[in-house]
C-alpha cells in the first residue's frame, strides 16, 4: 500500500530483526509493542504489524492488537493517509503511543478524547526501599482476593475486569503480582505488566484506603524493580500525579517523556493505563 510517497506493508517473521532494531532506539516508549511482537509474533489473527518504509528506511510502525492500535514514529512522521485508510476497516477503541505521535492522529480521529501521562524510568536504584512489611508473591489461589481488592479501587476497576485474566497471568508467569496482607486481608498490590527484552512496565499499584501513608506501595514497587533489574532490564511506568505527590519519584524514577492515548468517547474508562 503506497501512501504519501511511502510504502506501508504488513510485517512477517523476516522483518523481526529490523523492527526490533528500530523500536529499541527508544525502548521505553515501545515496551508494549516490543512485548507484543515477542509474545505473539506475526501470525495471530488478533495482531497485525505494519511497517512504513521509504527507500529501505523505517518511518513508523503500527501494531493492531484486538481493538487497540499502538503506533511509533521516531521522527514523528505519522502516516495519516495510511491511518485514514486503515480506519475504514479497523475502528480502534484505543490508540496509544508517544504523545507527539498521538497528537498527529487527533487530526483523523476528531471524535476521540485524548489524555497524556508522564512516562517514568527507574534511574536512581539507591532510593528503592527495603521491605518493612511481609511482601508475598501471589499464587493462582490469590486471584479472587486480588480481583476483589482491585474492584474496590476506583481507578483500577476498569483495568482488571477479569478474574480469569489474573489467574492466567500468574499461572503462565506472564507477570508477577506482589501483595501485602494484614489479618488475612489483602491491603496492597502491584504487578509487572508488559515485558520486552529491554524494559518492563509496572502497573496495578494500589493500597487500601485504611493502609495508606505506610509506604506499602513503595515497598511493592521496589521489590518488583529489584526483580526487573536482576534480569538486566529497566523498570518503567505511567503516572498522572504531580511529582510532589508521586511515590515513584521518591524511590528513584525519573521522567522519560509523555505517553498519549486517544479513546472513543463511549469507551472511556476511569484513568486508562493508570497505575
Amino acid at each position: 500500500m503506497k501512501t504519501g510517497g511511502l510504502m506501508v506493508r504488513i510485517c512477517g517473521e523476516k522483518d523481526r530483526e529490523i523492527l526490533i532494531r528500530y523500536l529499541k532506539q527508544e525502548a521505553v516508549y515501545n515496551t508494549f509493542m516490543l512485548a507484543d511482537i515477542s509474545d505473539f509474533g506475526f501470525d495471530e489473527e488478533f495482531q497485525t504489524v505494519y511497517m512504513d518504509e521509504e527507500e529501505g528506511k523505517i518511518k513508523g510502525v503500527y501494531l493492531c492488537f484486538y481493538k487497540n492500535l499502538i503506533l511509533y514514529s521516531k521522527e514523528n512522521e505519522v502516516n495519516l493517509p495510511f491511518l485514514e485508510n486503515l480506519f475504514f476497516g479497523f475502528v480502534p477503541d484505543v490508540v496509544m503511543g508517544k504523545t507527539e505521535n498521538i497528537d498527529c492522529v487527533r487530526e483523523v480521529l476528531k471524535d476521540y478524547t485524548g489524555e497524556s501521562k508522564v512516562l517514568y524510568l527507574l534511574e536512581e536504584t539507591g532510593k528503592l526501599l527495603d521491605e518493612a512489611a511481609e511482601v508475598l508473591k501471589a499464587q493462582p489461589e490469590d486471584a479472587d482476593d486480588i480481583f476483589d481488592f482491585l474492584q474496590n479501587i476506583p481507578e483500577m476497576r476498569q483495568l482488571y475486569t477479569s478474574k480469569e485474566m489474573i489467574v492466567d497471568r500468574i499461572q503462565k508467569n506472564c507477570g508477577t503480582h506482589y501483595i501485602i496482607k494484614e489479618g488475612g486481608q489483602l491491603v496492597a498490590h502491584a504487578n509487572s505488566a508488559a515485558e520486552s527484552d529491554f524494559t518492563v512496565m509496572i502497573g496495578g499499584v494500589a493500597t487500601a484506603q485504611s493502609h495508606r501513608e505506610q509506604k506499602l506501595a513503595s515497598q511493592l514497587v521496589s521489590r518488583l524493580c529489584c526483580d526487573i533489574l536482576e534480569k538486566g532490564k529497566q523498570p518503567c511506568l505511567f503516572c498522572s500525579r504531580e511529582e510532589n505527590h508521586n511515590l515513584y519519584v521518591r524511590i528513584g524514577f525519573k521522567k522519560a517523556g509523555l505517553w498519549g492515548t486517544l479513546v472513543k468517547a463511549e469507551k472511556i474508562p476511569e484513568n486508562i493505563l493508570e497505575i
